[in-house]
This record gives structure tokens, C-alpha cells and sequence, in this order.
């Protein structure tokens, strides 16, 4: 066991994202085991635009905490016709107890510093700085820098200092770029290039130099969203015509170009990505089925379809707060489809396991969250961890949250009947998703055990037959 000084704290959780998380398919009768760190994403941080023409500014709220969500509108974005972008980052001696965060729609950027003196689910907002850039294509926030991509022919790549609303460079991308993301040292920015190509680019953050330009294809046509998974490969999804959904893979190790047509009914209507899959929900349905109202889960890395999941409600957006590159956020939210309510569902993002759901005054377009840390190194001591199991009863699946682990340290966890016979134990640690089978249990009350160093944490699962 790793001393408490040895703890992957606070910033480790970037690296430990692709090391302490993993996923299993879905299945029947299984108990499904969601572990997270004392340390994680707490906030959630709303936009809604108003989707009539009635002129009614954009709406900056705050939704607390994933399992307690209680929407509360913070301010009136009165200097945006229109939110498109959102993102959240550290920036300040503390990052773990303050956060800064930009919104921004075609011409005008704001950002805000976020801190938590009173509640960790209760941000106070303070509105920082104005920039005013047009054209703007997308952002992208870093700790100390900030990327802008702008849809011109000159000077359409921009980075700033955090400190500062003027660029601290400014690049003339050969393209008019559509999409950027950002990943460690490492920047992939794709647009449509002089001959109509889809064209990638990827820049070394550390020096802003072009180090690979290459033309994706025509199964690229269209792209709608940008993923930069690792240091080594690029996702593109793509809609060619609207009429057929594409998935294009760029791998840098080998400068290898791999596509395939995902879905061959119509384009994606909702979509996001989770690090490891792509999750999206068709834009129609031709075939009488309703598949309209799936969602679909699709294996990146092996280019394939993972899961279908029928959630009988047709959505609006699918947003993964956590943001693309951190595999190890558990959710996914479902923004309700209609012009009159502000529904977001929140759903686990590895089985769609309905968590929490909250209610806002509009559509919700845009939704981040950001990681906080509750307690001081001399607090974690395993006083945090908790245990959450829903449904309970159950006569089939069931999802069991483990809280305030921490990242760095095993703990033994087991399942145990009423009579003390174990059926179940294994070694687990902070950000993992496991699934235990319970198909040959009989039906019973059974408790499930965390091992801390304070001793026994305890849920009681009731299986229904």
C-alpha cells in the first residue's frame, strides 16, 4: 500500500486518466462497479440559448454536483447574441479551489474566475476579462494558454497567455479551420483547405510549429466534430451529404489513414465523445424502428460498434462535461429535444444508467465540468469514501458508485451474503468501472464491503427475483 504522501494528488489525474480506468460491455444481471477519486469533477456549468428569435440573451447557470444537480442561473450574457463555445481550466496558485472558464460566440469571448469558499457544488462566478475576436471557429483552454481558431484565411490560429486578451501568437493556417483539440504538447486543427480537401494539421504547443499536414480523404467530407485521443491518434467523424455517418482514424506512429461508415441510415443529430467512444444518436430513422431514439456507442480504437442503447427519448445535445480527452469522467448528459424545456438527463456513460437529471429555463447547448478536491492532503485519510447503489432493489442490473477513493491506493472490496459468503472480491482502486456478474446469485440481500483504513464502508443491495 502506497503512503499517503505517495497519493496521485490533485494534478496526477491527467496522466492516471489512461492508467487507473477501464471498460467492460454491457450485459444483463451484473452488478456494474463506478470507482472515483476523492478528487473529481464536481461542477457543472450550463449554457442555454435561447432557441426562438425573440432577441433573449444567453443564460450562464450552475447545476451543483452530479447526484445532487439543482440548477441556479447565475448571470445574463448580454454581450452574446449566442454561446457556441465553452471550456473550463486551472489557472491560478490554486487550481484545485479556483477555476477559470471562457464562453464565447462569433465575435466576443468572455471569461470568468470560479472559486468555492462556501460549497464545492456552489460556485462563485466573477466575470475577468472581454475579447473581442471575430470569426471565431472554436476554443480550446489550457492551464496558462488559450487556443482560438477562427474561420478566415489569415491569421486563423491564435494563442494567448491566460493573463492577457491579446495574442501572444498569431498563425495563418493554410485551410479555414472547422475544428481544433488539444492534447498534451501536441494540437490537431482541421479545415477545408484551397481544393475543398479535409485537411489536418498538427503543431507542437511547446515551440507553435506545423509538424504534420496531411488530407484526410473524402470519406472526411463534412466533418462535425474532432478528436485528439492520446499523442497518436486523431478521430474525425464526418456526415458526407447528411445522408451517412463516417468515422475517419489518423495514426501517427505510422501516418496510416483508416475510415469506415458507422451508421448507413442517415448522419448523426446528437453526438459527443468520451475519450474511448464515440456516442451518438441518429438524425432519423428509416426503417420503422425508432432508432432514432437509440444511442449509439461506437469503439474507437477497434473501429467498431460497441453498444446500442434504446432510451425511448430523442435528444437535443449529448455532452460529455468532462471533456473528450479524460476517459475516466463517468457520464454523459441528454439534453431533453424541445424548444420548451430545459431537461438535461444524466446518465453513467458506459452503461446509460439514469444518475440524476435536472430542469433549466431554456435548451441547454453547452455543459463543462471541472475537477475539485474537497479535502487538504492531510485529509485524505479514506474518511471520504462512500458508497451509492441504484436502482435498489433490482431484479436485473444495478450500478454501484464508489466515491472518495484515492487515486494511488488499493483497496479490497468484496460481496458478501447475510450468512458472510463471499461472491465476489477483488482489488480496486480510484478510476475503474468494473462489472460483477450476479446471474447464478439467488435472490437475497447481499453487502457489498470497501476495505479503508477507517475501517468498513457498506452498501446493502437487495436482488429481486
Amino acid at each position: 500500500m502506497k503512503s499517503i504522501t505517495n497519493i496521485c494528488v490533485l494534478f496526477l489525474f491527467v496522466l492516471s486518466s489512461f492508467l487507473c480506468s477501464a471498460q467492460t460491455p454491457p450485459g444483463s444481471q451484473k452488478l456494474n462497479l463506478v470507482v472515483s477519486n476523492v478528487c473529481d469533477y464536481y461542477g457543472q456549468y450550463i449554457i442555454n440559448n435561447d432557441p426562438s428569435t425573440s432577441g433573449i440573451p444567453p443564460l450562464l447557470g450552475n447545476a451543483g454536483c452530479v447526484y445532487a444537480s439543482n440548477y441556479v442561473q447565475i448571470d445574463s450574457l448580454q454581450a452574446l447574441n449566442r454561446v457556441k463555445y465553452l471550456d473550463v481550466t486551472d489557472d491560478s496558485p490554486n487550481p484545485d479551489r479556483q477555476k477559470l472558464f471562457y464562453v464565447a460566440g462569433d465575435n466576443q469571448m468572455l471569461s470568468f474566475y470560479s472559486s468555492f469558499p462556501v460549497s464545492w457544488c456552489d460556485p462563485v462566478i466573477v466575470p475577468r476579462d472581454t475579447f473581442l475576436i471575430d470569426s471565431i471557429a472554436g476554443i480550446d483552454a489550457n492551464v496558462n494558454r488559450l487556443y482560438v481558431i477562427r474561420s478566415t484565411a489569415q491569421n486563423n490560429l491564435l494563442l494567448y497567455d491566460t493573463l492577457s486578451t491579446t495574442p501572444i501568437t498569431s498563425i495563418t493556417v493554410a485551410m479555414t479551420p472547422k475544428f481544433m483539440d488539444v492534447n498534451y504538447i501536441y494540437l490537431a486543427v482541421v479545415g477545408i483547405d484551397g481544393n475543398n480537401n479535409v485537411r489536418l494539421n498538427i503543431f507542437n504547443t511547446n515551440t507553435m510549429s506545423l509538424i504534420e499536414d496531411t488530407v484526410l480523404g473524402t470519406m472526411a467530407d463534412n466533418p462535425i466534430s474532432l478528436l485528439f485521443a492520446g499523442q497518436q491518434l486523431v478521430y474525425l467523424a464526418s456526415q458526407p451529404g447528411d445522408s451517412i455517418l463516417n468515422m475517419t482514424k489518423y495514426n501517427r506512429q505510422n501516418n496510416s489513414i483508416t475510415a469506415s461508415t458507422i451508421y448507413s441510415y442517415s448522419g448523426a443529430h446528437a453526438f459527443d465523445w468520451d475519450g474511448s467512444y464515440f456516442h451518438f444518436q441518429p438524425e432519423e430513422d428509416s426503417t420503422g424502428n425508432n432508432f432514432d431514439t437509440h444511442i449509439y456507442k461506437y469503439d474507437l480504437y477497434n473501429m467498431q460498434q460497441y453498444a446500442v442503447y434504446n432510451l425511448g427519448l430523442r435528444f437535443h445535445k449529448l455532452i460529455y462535461a468532462g471533456g473528450g480527452g479524460f476517459s475516466y469522467y463517468a457520464f454523459m448528459h441528454g439534453v431533453i429535444e424541445s424548444a420548451l424545456n430545459g431537461k438535461v438527463m444524466i446518465y453513467t456513460n458506459f452503461n446509460y444508467s439514469l444518475v440524476d437529471s435536472f430542469q433549466t429555463t431554456y435548451q441547454v447547448d453547452l455543459i463543462a465540468s471541472d475537477f475539485r478536491c474537497p479535502v487538504s492532503l492531510e485529509e485524505y485519510d479514506d474518511s471520504k469514501v462512500k458508497i451509492l447503489a441504484y436502482p435498489n432493489p433490482t431484479s436485473n442490473s444495478i450500478t454501484i458508485n464508489a466515491s472518495g477513493l484515492i487515486c494511488g491506493r488499493d483497496y479490497k472490496m468484496d460481496l458478501i451474503d447475510m450468512h458472510g459468503k463471499i461472491w465476489y472480491q477483488k482489488t480496486i482502486h480510484a478510476k475503474m468501472s468494473i462489472e460483477i456478474p450476479i446471474e447464478t446469485m439467488p435472490s437475497g440481500v447481499y453487502i457489498l464491503r470497501i476495505h479503508t483504513l477507517k475501517g468498513m464502508v457498506t452498501e446493502k443491495i437487495v436482488k429481486e427475483g
